[in-house]
């Protein structure tokens, strides 16, 4: 909650998530936040690593450039958007090898330290 209010200060922040609308509405109520953009699962009728998400994330923004992701599974989080080439910070919590996989943006240990990273602590 911390890092994502100090991220709140500087950007529009959003979720991107493989959940129904109704699971994420009892999940947000753990957050403090208001979020600028939410993509479910069940809007775009698709699972990450599928592209949906992302494009739709891209739709509603107007494009692939002025947006950044933080996500925490290069699966699912960071390869689609690479391809995309869209900048990723791949919260890496257990601190994966790439083992030949593309590099992300940024590589951190929590979403702290994204929030760090974006000069929002």
């Amino acid at each position: 909650n911390a890092a994502m209010d100090r991220l709140a200060k500087k950007y529009n922040i959003g979720i991107i998530s493989n959940i129904d609308d109704k699971m994420l509405g009892i999940s947000r109520r753990h957050l403090r936040t208001d979020l600028d953009l939410v993509v479910t699962a069940q809007q775009v009728r698709s699972y990450m690593p599928e592209a949906a998400h992302f494009t739709e994330t891209a739709r509603r923004i107007g494009g692939k450039k002025g947006w950044l992701h933080i996500g925490s599974n290069y699966e699912h989080d960071v390869a689609p958007l690479l391809k995309m080439k869209v900048p990723v910070i791949w919260v890496n919590r257990h601190g994966e090898k790439l083992e030949g996989r593309k590099a992300p943006s940024a590589t951190v240990k929590t979403f702290r330290d994204a929030a760090k990273k974006l000069g929002a602590s």
